[in-house]
């Protein structure tokens, strides 16, 4: 993939995740230096970013969405650690303040969950799962529909069982991204998920998740927890 190229996917990837609207042309014109180019040869870019599988075009749209395959390039190549502000720092320091280890974690949890929007699942082990931030996930667009809540009560019904094939992916002490087929919880997820002294915590939520300021966030949340002694 080209410079310009990759400088597209990138900008529509980041207006996609704010919008959850398809990407037209027009609005990627000067997003950039590299973008500071004609409309005619944006549509050309985004005509090879279709071919090559990064994005795809809804059939009710002259915008473009990414693909899982343009999500995973995005989330290997682009994404960068933010500054977190007091206040957020402050909502983690505050979940722990006491020293009981179950309840820190459920509150650090519940934390993440106010914070990034989506769902949050712990595991403490195979027979002890924590889940919050139902709502919030519920609240996305990708889930508003009786069949997609449907779906994703479907998933939180098998949530022993995924959390246990998920168990076997993170092998690392690394945060780990899971987007699309490689997530357990199914194709029109992505889960960002990392191991903690006592178990291990993801995120969930749609494929258009903020996977930035997520990771950020959950590398703070398991940092946190690492650090205390209980």
């Amino acid at each position: 993939m080209q410079s310009r190229q990759e400088h597209l996917l990138k900008h529509l990837v980041k207006l996609y995740i704010r919008s959850a609207d398809p990407i037209s042309s027009s609005a990627l014109v000067g997003m950039d230096d590299e973008l500071d180019v004609s409309s005619a040869t944006i549509r050309n870019e985004m005509a090879f970013l279709e071919e090559e599988g990064y994005v795809s075009q809804p059939h009710t749209s002259a915008g473009r969405i990414p693909t899982e395959k343009g999500y995973r390039f995005y989330v290997d190549n682009f994404l960068e650690a933010r500054t977190l502000l007091e206040e957020v720092e402050k909502r983690f320091q505050e979940a722990a303040t006491i020293t009981d280890v179950e309840l820190v974690v459920k509150r650090v949890a519940k934390a993440l969950a106010e914070l990034t929007h989506e769902a949050v699942i712990v595991s403490f082990d195979e027979d002890d799962i924590y889940y919050t931030g139902l709502a919030y996930l519920l609240s996305q667009p990708e889930f508003r529909t009786p069949e997609q809540v449907a779906y994703v009560s479907q998933l939180l019904d098998q949530c022993e069982q995924v959390m246990s094939e998920i168990s076997n992916i993170v092998a690392s002490d690394e945060t780990q991204i899971l987007i699309g087929q490689e997530n357990p919880f199914g194709e029109s997820c992505a889960l960002v998920v990392s191991p903690f002294q006592h178990g291990f915590m993801g995120v969930l939520g749609p494929t258009r998740m903020d996977y930035e300021y997520t990771l950020t966030l959950m590398n703070r949340a398991t940092q946190l927890l690492n650090s205390m002694h209980f």
